[in-house]
């Protein structure tokens, strides 16, 4: 949403960020193996066009920080296994 003013959700991202005096918002999936992590949200106080080298971009941080997090999640999952062994 490059103009969070023209919103068409009353709950949606612009209702808690427009009091904030954020304009633009971007939300991005975080899937790793197929399988989704999260969601990559970015808030800019300044209208924001995202053109193609930013999308790339964004992807490719929010491909980054999926892998992260299942790699975080697989050693916590390591730990545990041998503390129970």
């Amino acid at each position: 949403m490059p103009d969070l003013r023209g919103s068409p959700s009353p709950d949606g991202p612009a209702e808690h960020s427009a009091p904030r005096g954020f304009l633009s918002y971007y939300a991005l999936p975080l899937i790793a193996k197929n399988e989704i992590k999260g969601v990559l949200e970015t808030f800019c106080r300044t209208a924001l066009e995202a053109d193609e080298g930013w999308r790339e971009f964004a992807g490719t941080l929010a491909g980054q920080a999926a892998i992260a997090i299942d790699n975080a999640r697989m050693l916590t999952e390591l730990t545990r296994s041998n503390t129970e062994l």
